[in-house]
C-alpha cells in the first residue's frame, strides 16, 4: 500500500514538472534595444537550429505590413555561418525588437536597412535568462551587442518578497506569543532565514525559467511543510506554556503561503 501511494506521489510530481517544462517556452522572450537607428530598418533573429517551438524555415510568418522587396531581401540573405532565417522579421525603426515565445537559444541579430539595401548582423549571442534583454549599438565597425538585464529591479523584487513574507510570519508570531517574543530571537531569525533561502530559490528559478502560480503551487508546498515542523519544534522549545504550538505554526505557514498565492496572481511581476 505504501509503495502504491509513493508511486502516485512520484507520478503527480513528474506531471507537475512536465507542465512547467512544457509551458516554459511560452514565457520566454528575447528583447533587444537598438541604439543609433536612422531611417527605415527591419530586424530578425537568425538561429543556429532549423527550428524553435513553432518557428521553422518552412512556414512563412512574415508580417502582412512588410513590403515585398523587404521580404525578398530577407529570404535571399545567406548567413556566412549557416544560421537559419525563420521567415519572420519586425519593423525596428523605433529601436526595439521583441521575440516572444520560443526565441532561438543561440542566435544572431540581423538588421536590414531599407534605404541602402544593406544588412548588418551581430556575432553569435546566447540567451542567458527567461527574458534575455540585450542592447545593441550601431557603429561604423558593426553591431555591438551587450546584455542589458535590470539587476537592481531583480534585487528589489527579492527584498520585497522577503519583507512581505517574513514580516507577516513575524507579526503572527508576535500576536500569538507576546510573552516570549521579546525574550528570544528565534522567532525573527528562523523566519527571516527561511524566507531568504526560499526567495533566493524563487529568484534564481525565475531568472532562468520564470515563476508563476503553477510553480508556486507545485513546488513551494514542500519547503513550507518542512518549515512548519521546524517552527513547531522552536515554539515548543522556548516554553512549555505556549499553547497549541502546532496550531500557531500551521496558522503562520498557511497565512504566508496563501498570501504568496494572492501576490503571484495579482502582482506576477513581483516573482518574475
Amino acid at each position: 500500500m505504501k509503495y502504491i501511494l509513493t508511486k502516485k506521489y512520484i507520478v503527480l510530481f513528474m506531471a507537475i514538472m512536465t507542465m512547467v517544462g512544457l509551458f516554459n517556452g511560452h514565457y520566454q522572450a528575447t528583447t533587444i534595444e537598438i541604439k543609433g537607428i536612422s531611417g527605415s530598418c527591419y530586424g530578425t533573429l537568425l538561429s543556429r537550429e532549423p527550428g524553435s517551438g513553432p518557428w521553422n524555415t518552412r512556414e512563412d510568418k512574415t508580417p502582412s505590413y512588410a513590403p515585398d522587396h523587404v521580404k525578398k531581401a530577407f529570404k535571399e540573405y545567406k548567413d556566412p555561418d549557416g544560421y537559419y532565417y525563420f521567415n519572420y522579421f519586425e519593423d525596428v525603426e523605433r529601436g526595439l525588437l521583441r521575440w516572444d515565445s520560443f526565441p532561438p537559444e543561440d542566435f544572431k541579430l540581423l538588421l536590414y536597412f531599407e534605404e541602402t539595401d544593406t544588412f548588418m548582423s551581430t556575432e553569435v549571442a546566447h540567451r542567458y535568462s527567461l527574458t534575455s534583454p540585450f542592447e545593441v549599438r550601431i557603429t561604423e565597425e558593426g553591431l555591438i551587442l551587450n546584455k542589458n538585464y535590470d539587476y537592481p529591479a531583480f534585487l528589489l523584487r527579492f527584498f520585497l518578497r522577503v519583507l512581505i513574507s517574513a514580516g507577516i510570519a513575524i507579526l503572527i508570531s508576535l500576536f500569538y506569543c507576546k510573552r516570549y517574543f521579546l525574550r528570544t530571537k528565534c522567532f525573527i531569525i528562523s523566519n527571516v532565514a527561511f524566507h531568504v533561502m526560499l526567495n533566493l530559490f524563487i529568484s534564481f528559478f525565475s531568472y532562468y525559467r520564470g515563476f508563476t502560480v503553477v510553480e508556486y503551487v507545485g513546488i513551494l508546498w514542500a519547503p513550507y511543510m518542512i518549515f512548519l515542523f521546524v517552527q513547531f519544534f522552536l515554539y515548543r522549545r522556548i516554553s512549555d506554556d505556549i499553547q497549541n504550538a502546532f496550531m500557531i505554526a500551521i496558522t503562520t505557514d498557511l497565512v504566508v503561503y496563501g498570501t504568496g498565492i494572492i501576490l503571484i496572481d495579482v502582482f506576477p511581476k513581483l516573482f518574475m
